[in-house]
């Protein structure tokens, strides 16, 4: 893809999430993981370069796994976005 800056290929599908941060917890949704970073969606999040730890259960043993990174971009919709590495 034309204009892609990403160092890793990332998987194209979508999980439920929780996200850490800052004493909060929050559900959502992650998508597009790969080992340099993720999208996800929430009705609140943190802002630009917060920390935060991102949960997600995967793979055929629904095993929990927990990501942690900083938010790196934000966008606006019904639901706030934000891409974290």
């Amino acid at each position: 893809m034309e204009g892609d800056r990403r160092r890793h290929s990332r998987r194209p599908h979508e999980l439920r999430a929780t996200f850490r941060f800052g004493g909060r917890l929050l559900e959502g949704r992650a998508s597009n993981i790969s080992v340099g970073g993720a999208w996800f969606a929430a009705d609140a999040a943190p802002s630009l370069g917060s920390r935060l730890t991102l949960c997600v259960n995967s793979g055929p043993e629904d095993r929990r796994v927990e990501l942690q990174g900083e938010v790196a971009r934000a966008y606006s919709s019904s639901a706030t976005s934000r891409s974290m590495r």
